[in-house]
């Protein structure tokens, strides 16, 4: 997925929303993240803007967006990410920042639980910080936080690099 910028230069999170039927169709849809900011990628749950017809209603079953914002230093899923796809019951979620790329996996033991998005946020960027005053660095801290979360509410987190990835060991 490629960068993109508001007119003032400012970096703005992209991505889309991947949507499924009942006979197994997928579409994108949302695509660019119409009310994204440079922080926060914006996903219509509801297919607002699909430009093609499903044979059933469709559900949304992921997203993928970009982290542009971390001075070129790869910033994987923040916990609002987390709490984001818990909420939505996403069956997953891909971000891409710079090169790197993560894929974090719902499982059949996630619980259908609704979190609170702010706390889980500001918790992850608390530990984060712990971390990188003990000697990571911000992207290996941030792996390190959100590996954990995974692993608190039965999720499997990947990594990887041009669309190729393998299970990440944190």
């Amino acid at each position: 997925m490629r960068e993109s910028f508001f007119l003032d230069g400012t970096r703005k999170e992209m991505g889309a929303t991947i949507f499924g039927d009942s006979k197994g169709n997928l579409s994108l849809g949302n695509y660019g993240g119409h009310r994204s900011s440079s922080e926060a990628f914006d996903a219509d749950l509801e297919g607002h803007d699909f430009a093609w017809t499903f044979s059933s209603p469709p559900t949304a079953v992921g997203d993928f967006h970009t982290h542009p914002y971390k001075n070129h230093v790869p910033a994987t899923f923040s916990g609002a990410d987390v709490a984001f796809q818990i909420n939505a019951g996403l069956n997953f979620s891909v971000v891409q920042s710079e090169k790197a790329q993560w894929l974090l996996l719902s499982t059949a033991k996630t619980p259908k639980i609704r979190v609170n998005s702010n706390d889980m946020h500001l918790n992850a960027a608390v530990k984060n910080q712990k971390l990188m005053s003990l000697g990571y660095n911000y992207t290996d801290a941030e792996i390190k936080v959100v590996a954990d979360l995974a692993k608190k509410y039965h999720m499997v987190l990947y990594e990887g690099r041009g669309g190729v990835f393998g299970r990440a060991n944190y």
